[in-house]
């Protein structure tokens, strides 16, 4: 086979030093200023208050408060001044409905919706979620860092993703286009993770135990502890297996020498995670490792069927470093983060009768440091600052092992450069303008400028009506770029960012003390999308800017909640989305429906409620893929004064469904899981 080796922009290691100097240099500043800070300073990342939501009423609810930084404008606001449509879901809807990855909570978010093939799952929004698309085009947070990576730009949401749900303390879920503030990928949307801090007091010990369906087994810890001179430190810790599906069923292989479509024993997953964050004044370090192993059964990418070996491999390491701190009226933020990701995937293939694994992977490494400074001058909060982003290292290779054998290899490095200010103007008692602007600085494109306006109108207290108008890019990613094989797939290092226009109207309404109303209808225009397409010249595959995309839409939610903790929460969503020839694109619900309700039913017990109604689809090919709904069920109680049960029933009416996968697949859908069951124990000591 032939090695390809390509090297552009600069060399590694002067970016390496510069990079590490700067973070490094960021932290011993903060360090020293927090150590001359008293130790009832205020905490650098001020949490969203502690106590159960459920219990709150709703002048309370309202002034539970966003931390700041994080969220729809980075600084301190109330959902209903937010530039966006905001939803907020909290650590006590976690635990009550029992969900246990990212993705089963962006299911049960108005107008999101999460498809798998069994090897990832990908979060789509207001009609538009490719198959195969790495959710590329919206962004991750945990407390503001961002969590895309830097050599396929993907958002991971399910146990691939870097936090354990027990170990966060909101979601916050902004939509529409937050390029202004964000940069690339900050393109339908904006999810951020706001983790735990530890405790406030004292100490906390919690171990968990958790089983069930499909090999499920879960062992996990969590120490935190407060210490006199007003440090706080936190650490927890994870591992999962999961067998998974002994037999699937795939008819696409349903030959005598692929087993008559039956895998066996190649849907299980393990995982590992490291989570842990110390507090001193106005410093907060955090650090993370999350490992996840997932073999996948579908033959995905025409490998050998019914084979043991084939596999997927992610590891993230994340580090940051917050110190936040008021100068007079300045409120100065300075971050400096470094993140380790690898992907490995292994693929075996039949050659001469034998059958030989085939290792396609990808390695990234980059820097982040972040100066944000904000005040408010009269009727004005102005926010401003720069980031920049040094990748030092963005390598894809691919070979065959036993014996080794090289295909490719590239290797990338770049850094980008931004600054952003935005103004909050408080013009009339009843009416706010928020307007914004960030300047990206890429080599390989023109440089994005992208805006955001927002007005918001007060008529009463409990209502908020907001006209929005954003742009957002997403800048093509190392793999889209540079990935080849040779003879077969060239690179495209020409490609230009992907755009989109979005206008959306939206009210927001509080009616009496536990009813809250919302809704909006929007419209986005998206250019440049980038595709995986052939060269009619030569036969061989590419990634191009080729096509474009428009919908149109309306939300629409009621939430309720009452003294006990009961709630309620029904939302809609229809989007009409189309190509550029007017066609509906796949994967695409024009209808989309979630419920979720808990009922209490004495002391600290609960039974909750969650579906999802998900509309007919089109595959890649425009074939129908049917409508479904997904209930899940769950039962928690507060047992004893430090112990936890839980008992999940998920899809509980045994639906059989079934998700559109991309061409890397022979079937035009994949079957998802039927009814499973999950408990977990939990146990303060």
């Amino acid at each position: 086979m032939n090695r390809v080796t390509s090297r552009q922009g600069r060399g590694p290691g002067r970016s390496a030093v510069r990079s590490a100097l700067l973070v490094l240099a960021f932290m011993l500043a903060a360090s020293i200023v927090a150590q001359a800070q008293s130790p009832q300073a205020l905490p650098a990342a001020p949490q969203a208050a502690q106590a159960d939501a459920g219990e709150l009423s709703l002048e309370q609810l309202l002034q539970v408060e966003v931390q700041s930084v994080f969220g729809a404008s980075k600084f301190l606001q109330k959902i209903t001044d937010a530039p966006a449509a905001v939803t907020v879901v909290t650590a006590n809807e976690i635990e009550r409905f029992g969900w246990r990855t990212l993705a089963d909570v962006l299911r049960n978010v108005r107008g999101f919706y999460v498809t798998n093939d069994r090897t990832y799952a990908y979060l789509g929004a207001r009609g538009f979620l490719r198959p195969g698309d790495f959710t590329t085009r919206i962004l991750l947070l945990v407390d503001g860092h961002r969590i895309n990576d830097n050599v396929y730009d993907q958002a991971q949401i399910e146990e691939d993703f870097q936090v354990d749900l027990r170990d966060v303390e909101q979601i916050e879920v902004i939509r529409g286009p937050s390029s202004s503030l964000y940069g690339s990928s900050a393109f339908f949307g904006v999810i951020n993770v706001v983790t735990k801090s530890a405790p406030a007091g004292g100490h906390e010990r919690e171990a968990s135990l958790d089983g069930g369906s499909l090999g499920r087994r879960l062992g996990r810890i969590r120490l935190g502890h407060a210490f006199a001179n007003g440090m706080s430190a936190s650490l927890s810790a994870s591992a999962q297996r999961t067998d998974g599906n002994h037999s699937l069923y795939f008819p696409e292989y349903d030959a005598a020498d692929t087993n008559f479509g039956r895998a066996i024993g190649l849907d299980g997953m393990t995982r590992t995670n490291l989570f842990g964050r110390l507090a001193a004044g106005h410093l907060v370090v955090k650090a993370g490792f999350n490992s996840r192993d997932r073999a996948f059964p579908t033959g995905a990418y025409e490998t050998a069927f019914n084979d043991g070996r084939p596999a997927v491999i992610d590891r993230h390491f994340i580090s940051d470093a917050i110190w936040d701190h008021a100068f007079g009226a300045w409120k100065t933020r300075v971050r400096g983060a470094y993140d380790h990701y690898t992907f490995e995937g292994r693929y075996p293939y039949a050659e001469n009768g034998a059958v030989r694994q085939y290792i396609d992977a990808g390695t990234g490494d980059w820097f982040t440091g972040e100066l944000q400074l904000s005040r408010s001058l009269g009727a004005h909060n102005v926010t401003g600052g720069t980031e920049y982003r040094d990748n030092i290292r963005q390598d894809q290779f691919s070979y065959y092992s036993a014996p080794r054998e090289e295909v490719w290899t590239d290797r990338q490095d770049s850094d980008t450069l931004a600054l952003f200010v935005q103004d909050e103007w408080r013009v009339h008692p009843k009416l706010l303008l928020n307007a914004g602007l960030r300047y990206d600085r890429y080599i390989q494109f023109n440089d994005p400028i992208k805006p955001r306006f927002a007005a918001i109108f007060h008529p009463h207290e409990e209502t908020a009506i907001k006209f929005v108008y954003g742009e957002a890019f997403r800048a093509p990613n190392v793999f889209e770029s540079f990935y080849i094989i040779p003879g077969q797939w060239k690179m495209r290092p020409d490609l230009r960012a992907e755009n989109i226009r979005t206008t959306e109207a939206i009210v927001e309404h509080y009616a009496g003390r536990r009813l809250r109303l919302a809704g909006s209808a929007f419209l986005y225009h998206v250019d440049d999308l980038v595709n995986f397409t052939s060269d009619d010249a030569d036969g061989m595959f590419l990634f191009a800017n080729m096509d474009s995309a428009k919908a149109t839409g309306l939300e629409g939610e009621v939430e309720a909640k009452w003294p006990d903790g009961s709630q309620l929460r029904v939302s809609y969503t229809y989007s009409r989305a189309r190509g550029a020839d007017g066609s509906t694109l796949s994967n695409s619900p024009a209808h989309l429906a979630q419920a979720a309700g808990s009922l209490h039913l004495f002391g600290q017990t609960f039974v909750s409620l969650d579906a999802q109604f998900m509309g007919d689809r089109l595959s890649r090919s425009g074939e129908r893929v049917a409508r479904y709904v997904q209930p899940n069920l769950t039962l928690s109680s507060r047992v004893a004064s430090r112990l936890h049960a839980a008992l999940t029933i998920a899809n509980m009416t045994g639906t059989r469904y079934a998700d559109p996968v991309s061409d890397d697949y022979r079937q035009q859908t994949v079957p998802q899981d039927g009814r499973t069951v999950r408990a977990q124990l939990s146990w303060t000591f």
